[in-house]
């Protein structure tokens, strides 16, 4: 299966509208990332009532609906060697979506898994028409084990 990058920038784009909503129904401020900040692997940021600020980067897999997986980018662009959003993510939350559940992850839990996840469940090429990338498929009860939470904001 060959993917196309506006298609998945259309699909990611209605997740994180999705997201806004569900945050703003709960009170949350919300402002969007800068350019480098998005550089960094933040896509948003809300606030937390009476807190702080928090960074999210969020990863909609609509793929993970019909596998039951979840595809962890390990190589962003095969022909460079780029390292994925599992190693280069600086978000507080990592929010991997597989509707209609959202796993909230800190990032930094990912990387120690990774070769145990590779060796498991092998890593594969995904093509696309913009550079191929490379990523674990990873069951999503082991996404679930790392979360420290799991909400559903898809009504």
């Amino acid at each position: 299966m060959s993917y196309q990058y506006q298609e998945q920038l259309r699909i990611g784009q209605r997740a994180e509208v999705q997201f806004i909503h569900w945050l703003d129904r709960r009170g949350y401020k919300v402002r969007p990332a800068t350019v480098s900040e998005q550089f960094q692997g933040i896509d948003l940021w809300f606030e937390v009532p009476g807190r702080s600020w928090q960074s999210v980067e969020l990863k909609e897999d609509d793929a993970g609906i019909r596998t039951g997986n979840a595809f962890i980018e390990t190589v962003c662009t095969v022909a460079t060697g780029r390292r994925g959003w599992a190693y280069t993510c600086e978000a507080d939350w990592l929010i991997v979506s597989v509707r209609p559940q959202q796993y909230w992850i800190r990032p930094g839990l990912l990387a120690p898994e990774l070769d145990r996840w590779v060796a498991a469940y092998g890593e594969r090429t995904v093509i696309n028409d913009t550079g191929n990338t490379k990523g674990v498929p990873v069951p999503l009860d082991e996404i679930a084990s790392l979360a420290a939470k799991v909400t559903s904001w898809v009504e």
